[in-house]
């Protein structure tokens, strides 16, 4: 800035701002009503005061340091002694020219200079804090302050007092020495792995004594075992002889716990450590960050007054620190803490206070926050001038700052455009993905090296292709003689020429080493020489101090104008990306990136993380984020593993790639160790043009959940990460209403590291319990309520699930087209949500190998072989199922009157079948009534009609005993003969019969007695006869046909021997009957008679046939009688 430069008015920025911010604005309207937001000046110009009603109230002063010969003086507005208020005016002012108070310091030769604006239609100021040299001689102006709360009170006491062993009336210890700042095992105070700076450390038993005289109002501690111990204690704290705090047992690794005391009127405070009943070895106590409040009078102490118990609060870093503090609760910030450029004091609704640097480019801003007790905490910002020098009569103006009450993620992104500003930042350019020695190489890099990792790229299968390929330290000459030594022969315009030609973009580090002008004039000579050698990425390594022969810039000032040479030196269209371990500000406007993660070596690689995060709101706003270097895998021959293994490496895979900066690798990807791991490295070429942010950021000590929302045409989707940040294994949950999701819809979550389909949500996502730095990264996409419309739910083919790989995406009912682009993985999954199978019809450019069910609706298309140059695209169909098409129910109706009709034809014919089978039934019936009565006409009826005729021939012979003896023996003969065909009717009509066996019981019984009335011999043979049924009627034919051939036999044949076979083959029953008779060469009349044809009839009545054959031995007859019969057990014969 010009030595006798104004301050730029926020006024007339304000309108700039809405328009940067417009639909943030809209969101404060809403999160904190305009009209109560309160800022004002108060005692005549000497403290401001701002009221966030259910928030905060503030009351601050401003100052600045300064030095005159060579003692530095702090100024400030509240030493009512020492300054005179000049001037004061209305804080509403539009006169850009005029401060809003200036106070004089006679004794010190110069005036403090203050304006303070309040905000158009904003919640929020701006203040700004100056000098102007009304001596005779220089002075230098240290920093400027404007905000300050603690370093003088009006009274002139210092703010906080911290406890240390000397204050101490008396202490009481058996074992040790309490120990100042350490533990008494005199190390770093360390409790449940966070360290502290100050306190004291004792060993339990433990009695210390402390006298107050009524001089505070404060006595605040964090209290626990030290990491060294690992006994259990218990803190009590007495004031005045009564108990005001005991902590109960606690152990070692458990987390501190908060003191905050009121000690108002207290005369003496009493510290005790005892043994929690274990016994006192180790027993390591720790007083950590223990301090006294001095008494003062409130109603005009300086100081934030929050509205909730300290606790709620959360003191927040709003840009990346480069350093190891992150976030922490406001109750634990007894030593203040410092934020370095922006940060914030939020409770877990967001209500809260931001600030940040705006306006004209000065210096760095460092703010310090600290917990005050009693719900009051305390904050101060400085603008580090350097000691820049001010003539007199000159006015110099620190950095103006803004101090916003709105949610953190809207003060923030307000403030972030407001620097893009007013920084003049460049248009942004496209992150890049590539390759950097360092990491691998180190020192040892050669053109050699080089060359094996570049034809690795070029091969024609190769499916990485960086899109910078940077060459680190080790090329170097000596720092006066630009170019490359002898490890690289080409020189550097041969080594650019190699690069170029595989088509990546050729990098280069370029670094200052001496800070003097000179040393400069050579680094921009070699910034020049490399660009005209044909590298067109330049990494700038950070610098330090620089020297000011003028002593009138701050180093903020030197290091922009420095950032703006080498821009000018490498020309417009060269990418820079500046080497820091943090944004930093003073770049802006002239770097295209900015390393924020400083050096994520492998062994280190968590320590990076909070910056990145905290970092993603800056990614193309001021610059490209660059995350320094991705590490493909966990363990690899060769080379140091990674601090965390597999879960670090893959969150910081999803970090890099989230956070749509610079993505680059340092591993030797031509390895063959590498090959199972390159895979890693596509999923983040080239980087998505995408947005993420921290949903903690400004509310929760760690920042566990990084949220980015993806609109398109096609569709909207989610993806988050969500990783424990913590030091414990924990779960971490989703709130989709916080996260900026429908908490009313249903959303499909897919696993990107586990590439696979967890389930259906609503509401939230609580994820497994998770190591720390592990996590979840994961794609929530609303599903459609067209059940039969695909819907990809994940992607695995690059790190943004779907941001950068597709390029158009038409979902219909029963169909999709995809166009791919050629980001990502040359291989990989879809992930599609549909109720019915998707089939592949065209592939273009890629190949689809399969589609499989994962469940639940879900189906992974396998791709492989995308080729490059060449344009990708899938088309989907879903067939109708046969059950939705008109044809189907035709055929159905079709088919259902045929089933119809022929089940009606079936029940006819059923019905007809039982009919016709009653019938057969009752005819069967009819005709065995009527072969009984037949056989009772013909057999009973002749045999009665004989005994009747015999029974009148024996009275007509009644007298002469001998004729009537012969009568009666007649008459006896015929009785029995009735009796024995009776038998047999009874016999075939009685179902208990209806066996084979039982008939060849039956006729080797009848064949027996009548034969051997005839003194015919009688041979039966029965073989393995089978258990079948025989109708009555069949048994009663096979009887008859018996019967009537061994009357024949009786009666012609003049046989001696009768032989009967019964047997049954394959389904038909042989019955052989064989005699030793006359046989078939018997007279004509014995062959033809009547007996022959009855045997014949029935023989066909029975199904069978009948033959009369010549006997086996020449002899006699053989009559064989084939009746077919069938048996349960075997199949009928063919």
């Amino acid at each position: 800035m010009r030595p006798n430069a104004r301050p730029t008015s926020s006024l007339h920025l304000t309108a700039v701002l809405c328009a940067l911010v417009g639909c943030t604005c809209g969101a404060v309207a809403q999160d904190m009503p305009r009209q109560e937001f309160q800022a004002a000046m108060k005692e005549a110009g000497r403290v401001f005061a701002l009221d966030s009603p259910g928030a905060f109230s503030l009351r601050a002063g401003f100052g600045v340091t300064i030095e005159r010969n060579h003692q530095q003086i702090n100024l400030l507005s509240t030493d009512a002694k020492k300054a005179a208020l000049i001037d004061s005016r209305p804080s509403t002012t539009n006169d850009a020219t005029q401060p809003t108070a200036t106070l004089g310091f006679p004794e010190q030769g110069c005036e403090v200079l203050f304006r303070f604006e309040k905000l158009q239609g904003i919640p929020g100021v701006t203040v700004q804090c100056g000098v102007r040299n009304t001596g005779s001689t220089p002075l230098r102006l240290v920093s400027t302050s404007p905000v300050v709360m603690t370093d003088v009170l009006s009274e002139g006491a210092r703010q906080r007092v911290r406890l240390e062993t000397p204050m101490a009336n008396a202490i009481l210890q058996p074992f040790g020495i309490a120990q100042n700042n350490l533990s008494t095992s005199q190390e770093k105070l360390r409790i449940a792995g966070e360290s502290y700076a100050h306190g004291i450390g004792c060993h339990a038993p433990s009695d210390m004594r402390f006298s107050l005289d009524g001089k505070y109002r404060r006595f605040l501690s964090m209290v626990g075992v030290d990491d060294t111990g690992s006994g259990s204690v218990t803190f009590e704290v007495h004031a005045d002889g009564k108990k005001r705090f005991d902590s109960g047992a606690m152990f070692s690794g458990q987390p501190s716990r908060v003191i905050d005391l009121d000690l108002t009127g207290v005369k003496e405070l009493r510290l005790v450590v005892t043994d929690a009943g274990d016994g006192v070895n180790f027993d390591f106590a720790d007083w950590a960050e223990a301090c006294l409040i001095p008494a003062t009078d409130m109603d005009h102490a300086l100081g934030l007054q929050l509205t909730s118990p300290l606790a709620n609060w959360v003191v927040s870093p709003m840009i990346s620190q480069g350093g190891e503090f992150s976030a922490r609760t406001m109750d634990r910030a007894f030593d203040p803490l410092t934020l370095r450029e922006a940060g914030g004091l939020y409770d877990s609704e967001g209500r809260g206070i931001f600030f940040g640097p705006v306006g004209t480019p000065v210096s760095y801003l460092t703010g310090h926050m600290g917990n005050s007790g009693n719900q009051r905490a305390t904050l101060d910002l400085h603008s580090e001038m350097n000691s820049v020098r001010v003539d007199p009569g000159h006015v110099r103006w620190g950095q103006q700052t803004v101090l916003l009450s709105e949610r953190p993620e809207i003060a923030q992104q307000r403030w972030i455009s407001w620097v893009a500003k007013s920084h003049q930042a460049r248009q942004p350019k496209a992150p890049l993905s590539g390759w950097l020695s360092w990491y691998w190489l180190g020192n040892q890099v050669s053109e050699e090296s080089l060359r094996e990792v570049l034809d690795f790229t070029t091969k024609p299968a190769g499916a990485l292709r960086p899109q910078v390929m940077q060459i680190d330290d080790g090329y170097q000459r000596l720092a006066d003689q630009p170019g490359m030594n002898e490890k690289f022969p080409s020189g550097m315009q041969g080594v650019a020429s190699m690069i170029t030609t595989t088509g990546a973009m050729p990098g280069l580090m370029v670094r200052l080493e001496n800070y003097d002008p000179g040393g400069i004039h050579q680094f921009l000579a070699n910034v020049r020489h490399a660009v005209t050698s044909g590298f067109r990425y330049l990494k700038i390594a950070e610098f330090g101090n620089l020297a000011d022969p003028e002593e009138k810039q701050t180093q903020f000032e030197r290091k922009r104008a420095l950032y703006h040479s080498i821009r000018q030196a490498a020309g417009e269209e060269v990418y820079l990306m500046v080497a820091g371990n943090s944004v930093d500000r003073a770049s802006v406007g002239a770097v295209d990136a900015c390393r924020v993660s400083g050096s994520t070596e492998r062994h280190k690689l968590p320590m990076g993380m909070d910056a990145s995060v905290r970092s993603l709101p800056f990614n193309q706003q001021w610059f490209t984020l660059d995350t320094d270097c991705y590490y493909l895998a966990a363990n690899v021959d060769n080379l140091p593993p990674v601090l965390g293994g597999w879960p670090v490496v893959r969150t910081w895979l999803s970090m890099t790639g989230l956070s749509c900066g610079n993505a680059m690798t340092s591993d030797p990807w031509h390895w063959k160790s590498m090959a199972p791991f390159l895979r890693n490295s596509e999923i983040l070429s080239p980087p998505a043009s995408e947005s993420a942010r921290a949903i903690d950021l400004g509310t929760s000590a760690g920042l566990h959940r990084i949220v980015g929302h993806l609109q398109r045409p096609w569709g909207h989707w989610t993806v988050a990460l969500l990783w424990n940040a913590g030091t414990q294994t924990k779960e971490i949950s989703l709130d989709f209403a916080a996260a900026g999701m429908d908490p009313h819809k249903r959303y499909a979550v897919w696993s990107f590291w586990d590439n696979r389909f967890l389930g259906i949500a609503e509401k939230s996502w609580t994820t497994p319990a998770i190591e720390p730095f592990a996590s979840q990264h994961l794609c929530f996409t609303p599903l459609d309520q067209d059940p039969l419309k695909p819907t990809i739910i994940g992607s695995n083919l690059h790190i943004w699930c779907g941001a950068a790989e597709f390029e158009q995406v038409a979902s219909l009912h029963r169909a999709m087209e995809v166009d791919l682009t050629d980001a990502g993985a040359r291989a990989g999954d879809l992930f599609l949500h549909c109720a019915e199978r998707p089939k592949i019809r065209t592939a273009r450019g890629c190949k689809v190998t399969a589609i499989d069910s994962t469940g639940g609706n879900i189906w992974r298309v396998s791709i492989t072989d995308r080729q490059r140059g060449m344009a990708q695209s899938l088309e989907f169909g879903i067939d109708q199922p046969a059950t939705r098409q008109p044809w189907f129910w035709v055929l159905i109706a079709l088919l259902i009157t045929s089933l119809a009709f022929v089940a009606w034809r079936y029940l006819e014919n059923f019905r007809s079948r039982q009919e016709i089978a009653r019938l057969q039934q009752k005819n069967a019936l009819e005709e065995e009534r009527v072969r009984i009565a037949r056989d009772l006409h013909d057999e009973l009826g002749a045999n009665l009609a004989r005994i009747g005729l015999l029974t009148g021939l024996a009275e007509q012979a009644i007298g002469d005993d001998q004729k009537t003896r012969q009568q009666l023996e007649r008459i006896l003969g015929a009785t029995r003969g009735l009796g024995r065909q009776l038998d047999s009717i009874v016999w075939a009509v009685d179902p208990a019969n209806d066996t084979l066996e039982s008939l060849a019981r039956y006729l080797h019984g009848h064949a027996e007695d009548y034969l051997s009335m005839a003194g015919i011999r009688f041979r039966f043979v029965g073989m393995d006869l089978p258990d079948i049924p025989l109708s009555s009627s069949l048994r009663h034919h096979l009887l008859m046909i018996t019967k009537e051939v061994l009357h024949n036999v009786v009666k012609h044949s003049g046989a001696r021997t009768v032989s009967l076979h019964l047997r049954h083959v394959e389904g038909t029953l042989f019955l052989e009957i064989e005699d030793d008779g006359k046989g078939i060469g018997a007279p004509e009349g014995h062959r033809h008679g009547n007996g022959l044809n009855n045997i014949r009839k029935r023989a066909l009545a029975s199904g069978g046939t009948c033959d009369f054959l010549p006997g086996s031995s020449g002899r006699g007859t053989l009559v064989r009688l084939r009746v077919p019969v069938h048996s349960p057990n075997l199949s009928p014969p063919p």
